[in-house]
């Protein structure tokens, strides 16, 4: 065995070992998001408790798990996949299998490219995965019924509207469209009509609205120009430019791994 092969396959088992762990990693976060609501049930509650109940947090919760769940599919599968290239590697280098490690090559050669057409994609158009939960959020929107409402789309408009303080999708102007909006309320005694959802209000410490809105919707007392959709896509970007950066770095190793296995595959007989 030649000094490179030896330290080659040193490499393929302490990376590999590395991958395993976050293969495993991400498979348990991906399960436990796809399957298991408490999680994130407590992560909102922490952020939602003085604006809506445990039954509208339940509600939004499941909501949202409906949302992610392909995402979290994708995660969870994803794990899973990692998790068996890495037991191959670890397989081919301890065993010292050159059959073994010829198909683990060529599997983590298929996986690194895909790596990065979604690299690219989400470079050059990082809004572009995101675009089928524009139309979700649309519906959602357009299906709004009242802040009091207990049906799943009001539900989760309001914890949206609450927790990112914004308004609508675009901004608060889908809300002309929903058919089912109840715009006739009472409000300290007088009955107004809203044009917009009291959610889209901005709030003081006390969960009060501020500078006389509902009863006048302007940009200063509500968020009625910054929609649901900029706040997310905000957090995205805020989130997904480290995400990215840590992808090259992990497709960067990976690299490093298929020249470690081509090494050992050709020095071995």
């Amino acid at each position: 065995m030649t000094c490179c092969s030896c330290t080659s396959r040193v490499i393929i088992v302490l990376f590999n070992v590395i991958f395993l762990i976050v293969g495993l990693a991400l498979a348990i976060g991906g399960g436990l998001l796809r399957w298991n609501s408490q999680p994130l049930m407590s992560l909102m509650g922490e952020k939602m408790s003085s604006q809506t109940s445990p039954d509208q947090m339940k509600v939004a919760v499941q909501g949202l798990l409906e949302w992610l769940a392909p995402f979290a599919l994708g995660i969870f599968i994803s794990g899973i996949i990692i998790i068996v290239l890495c037991i191959i590697g670890l397989i081919g280098a301890i065993c010292n299998s050159r059959l073994i490690l010829v198909i683990y090559l060529i599997l983590h050669g298929l996986l690194v490219i895909a790596e990065i057409i979604v690299v690219i994609i989400y470079a050059t158009r990082p809004t572009l995965m995101l675009e089928p939960a524009k139309g979700l959020l649309w519906q959602t929107a357009i299906n709004y019924v009242s802040e009091n409402s207990t049906d799943k789309d009001s539900v989760m408009m309001n914890v949206m509207m609450f927790s990112l303080n914004c308004c609508g999708v675009d901004n608060g102007t889908v809300f002309d469209n929903a058919p089912n909006f109840q715009r006739e309320r009472t409000y300290n005694g007088v009955t107004i009509t809203l044009r917009y959802p009291v959610p889209c209000c901005k709030f003081d410490s006390s969960s009060q609205p501020q500078g006389g809105c509902p009863v006048s919707f302007t940009t200063a007392n509500s968020n009625i120009a910054y929609g649901c959709w900029t706040a997310v896509t905000n957090n995205v970007d805020n989130y997904g430019h480290i995400l990215l950066y840590i992808s090259i770095a992990v497709i960067a190793l990976q690299v490093i791994l298929e020249i470690a296995a081509i090494v050992v595959i050709c020095t071995e007989k």
